[in-house]
């Protein structure tokens, strides 16, 4: 996007509400930085997705830090919950 395209979506905000710089994710508290999903860094996880030759499967997110992800797990084998780190390649 232009600056002359992003000037003229900023000025169609009220002016409480305008801001001065673009959008940049990274440069945000408590929002990840999906950058990171990428070889070398985090493993993209999705909800449902199974572990150990289906023994953990994944419930939710419960965080993320600088080096690694949390989720709540399911041991199938078992039938417990409990909670899954998986840290980041590299």
């Amino acid at each position: 996007m232009n600056d002359s395209v992003l000037r003229g979506a900023i000025s169609l905000i009220p002016s409480a509400l305008a801001f001065e710089s673009p959008f940049i994710p990274s440069q945000l508290d408590e929002v990840e930085n999906v950058d990171n999903y990428r070889p070398g860094g985090f493993h993209p996880v999705k909800i449902g997705d199974n572990f150990s030759a289906g023994h953990y499967r994944i419930i939710h997110k419960l965080g993320f830090g600088g080096s690694s992800t949390i989720w709540l797990t399911r041991n199938e084998k078992f039938s417990e919950t409990g909670s899954g780190k998986l840290v980041a390649a590299g």
